[in-house]
């Protein structure tokens, strides 16, 4: 059965979301402290629009699923490195909630070097990673805005454990890619 065609205009929305969130992690240590949150903010937007987007009008690729994953990664790890280096959050803190970010960029990194293209195009994206991604945000939210220290650290244990797990669930995917005929 043949895909729904979308309109010209909507196909380049998604990537064009997904680079402004490149964007955003490139400015954002760079950023006075009182734009963090607007940044943090418009990035989850654009986050949750892209896939919307590319989900809802048929418009996913390769390469958006390619680019919406890097832009994932460099974004946590830019606002947990500007939230380190201004002492909003211990090193360790910010290690356990990149762990999912960790994993997935070593197992990019080992299926690039090991030409593996075709178990990369199988590596699918995991519930649990796009949890990880939105408690992730609600965390930096609560660094960044007045909130009570339980609220804090609620956010963070919820969001260090969603990481764990998916860091956990995409070993186990990869593991199976790698034991298939």
């Amino acid at each position: 059965m043949p895909q729904p065609t979308s309109p010209a205009w909507i196909r380049p929305t998604p990537n064009a979301l997904t680079i402004l969130r490149l964007g955003l992690a490139l400015v954002l240590p760079f950023t006075p402290s009182d734009l963090w949150f607007p940044l943090v903010a418009t990035a989850a937007v654009t986050d949750l629009l892209d896939g919307w987007i590319a989900r809802r009008f048929h418009a996913t690729s390769d390469l958006g699923r390619l680019l919406d994953g890097v832009a994932d990664k460099v974004f946590a790890f830019s606002a947990v490195l500007t939230l380190i280096l201004h002492e909003h959050m211990p090193l360790w803190q910010g290690l356990l909630v990149l762990a999912r970010d960790l994993v997935v960029t070593a197992l990019g990194a080992w299926l690039a070097l090991t030409r593996s293209w075709d178990d990369f195009r199988h590596m699918q994206v995991r519930w649990a990673g796009k949890l990880t991604t939105f408690l992730a945000f609600g965390w930096f939210a609560t660094l960044l805005l007045p909130a009570p220290p339980a609220l804090r650290t609620g956010a963070f244990v919820l969001a260090a454990g969603t990481s764990l797990w998916a860091a956990a669930d995409y070993l186990t995917q990869a593991v199976r890619l790698a034991r298939r005929p």
